[in-house]
C-alpha cells in the first residue's frame, strides 16, 4: 500500500485528458483506442516516477505540512534510496517503451519532465508562473493526445482545457490560503506574499465562467444543426452544476486536490459522470 501511495495512482485521472483528442472524433477504431492506451498507461508510469522526483525534492517542507507529512517518503515508510531506485526503474521502463514504439511522444515526456522537476525547484514560488506552469502541463497531456492519435485538436478544446486547469490550479492555492493548519510552510508564505485572497477567488470565478462559455461556443458553432444538439445542451447545463459544486467545495473544503474533492464528493462525482455520457453519447451518434 505505502508503493501505491508513493506512485499517487489517483493522480493518473489528470492523465485521461490523452483520451480526449480521439473521443472528441467520435472514433470507434479499436486499434487506435489500444495505441492510446498504451501510451496513457507508460505515460502514468512516468508521470509517477516524476511524483516520486517530486517527494525527494519536497521531502523537508512535506514533513511540515498537515498532509503531506503522510506521504511515504516524508514520513519515513520509504527510504530515500528505495525511492530513487524506484523512480530510475519506472523512468527506464516508460522511456524505453516510448523509444522504441512511439518515438513521436518522447519531446512531450521529455518536457513534461523538465517542467515538473523545473517547477518543484523552481516555478512555483514564481509569481504567476507558479499558475501557468501547472496549466501548462495539463494542456501537454492533451498535445500527447492528439500526437498518439495523429488528431488535430480543436482550438476550443484547447482554451477549454486552458481555463479550466488554471481555475483547478487556482483552487489548490485558494485552499491552501484557506487551510488553517498549514502555517508556515514555504509555499503558503509564498502565495501570502505573492497574492491577495480576493485576487485568487475572482481568478478562479472568471475562470470558470470562462471556460463554461468556451463549451457553449464549441456547441453553438460547431455542432449547432446535429442530431444529438440537445443532448450537447443538456452536457452545457450538467457542466454548469458541475463547476458550481466545484466553486462550493472549493470555498468549504481545505482540501488541496481536485481529484481529492472529487473523491470525497459523491454529488460532483455523479455530476461529472452524467457530464461524460452526455458528451460522449451525442459525439458518437451525432
Amino acid at each position: 500500500m505505502r508503493f501505491i501511495k508513493l506512485l499517487r495512482i489517483h493522480q493518473w485521472l489528470k492523465n485521461l485528458l490523452i483520451f480526449i483528442p480521439l473521443l472528441s472524433i467520435g472514433s470507434f477504431n479499436h486499434e487506435e483506442y489500444k495505441k492510446v492506451f498504451l501510451c496513457f498507461l507508460f505515460f502514468s508510469i512516468f508521470v509517477s516516477a516524476s511524483y516520486i522526483v517530486n517527494d525527494l525534492v519536497d521531502v523537508k517542507s512535506d514533513s511540515l505540512h498537515p498532509t503531506k507529512k503522510n506521504r511515504p517518503i516524508a514520513k519515513g515508510d520509504i527510504s530515500k534510496n528505495t525511492a530513487i531506485l524506484l523512480a530510475s526503474f519506472l523512468f527506464l521502463v516508460s522511456s524505453v517503451y516510448f523509444i522504441l514504439y512511439q518515438s513521436n511522444i518522447v519531446k512531450f515526456v521529455l518536457l513534461y519532465l523538465f517542467f515538473t522537476v523545473f517547477y518543484s525547484l523552481k516555478l512555483k514560488y514564481v509569481k504567476y508562473l507558479d499558475l501557468i506552469a501547472i496549466s501548462f502541463l495539463f494542456i501537454l497531456r492533451l498535445f500527447i493526445g492528439g500526437e498518439v492519435s495523429d488528431i488535430k485538436i480543436s482550438i476550443y478544446l484547447i482554451l477549454m482545457v486552458l481555463i479550466l486547469s488554471l481555475s483547478i490550479v487556482t483552487s489548490k492555492k485558494i485552499s491552501i490560503l484557506n487551510n488553517r493548519e498549514i502555517h508556515d510552510t514555504k509555499i503558503k508564505k509564498h502565495l501570502l506574499r505573492a497574492y491577495s485572497p480576493s485576487f485568487l477567488e475572482n481568478l478562479f470565478k472568471s475562470s470558470l465562467i470562462t471556460s463554461l462559455l468556451i463549451y457553449l461556443l464549441w456547441v453553438i458553432n460547431e455542432k449547432g444543426g446535429t442530431q444529438t444538439y440537445l443532448f450537447y445542451l443538456l452536457s452545457f447545463l450538467t457542466l454548469l452544476f458541475c463547476l458550481t459544486r466545484f466553486l462550493t467545495l472549493t470555498n468549504e473544503k481545505e482540501t488541496e486536490e481536485i481529484i481529492n474533492k472529487l473523491f470525497l464528493d459523491s454529488r460532483l462525482r455523479n455530476l461529472v459522470l452524467i457530464f461524460s455520457m452526455f458528451v460522449i453519447y451525442s459525439l458518437y451518434y451525432e
